[in-house]
């Protein structure tokens, strides 16, 4: 069986997500396409980049080492992290 999913790792047959085999499949609740996940990014660093600057420069330190990987060099919120 083919799974499609990000987190899939073909060669053990695990997710890579959950480092578990049992939930693998079609019936996994966290499965999602590249697509998915992309495009799931992408709304997130839009959510990210519209909060004050604050909000913004807290985040940025506590999480990402005082970087903001969701604003690209233009200043714009960009797709991936």
């Amino acid at each position: 069986m083919s799974i499609k999913c990000f987190a899939y790792d073909p060669s053990n047959k695990n997710c890579s997500a959950l480092h578990d085999s049992r939930n693998c499949g079609l019936a996994c609740p966290f499965r999602k396409s590249r697509t998915e996940i992309d495009a799931a990014r992408r709304n997130a660093n839009r959510r990210l980049a519209g909060l004050p600057e604050a909000h913004q420069q807290h985040i940025a330190e506590i999480y990402y080492d005082g970087e903001r990987p969701w604003m690209g060099k233009s200043g714009k919120a960009v797709g991936g992290i």
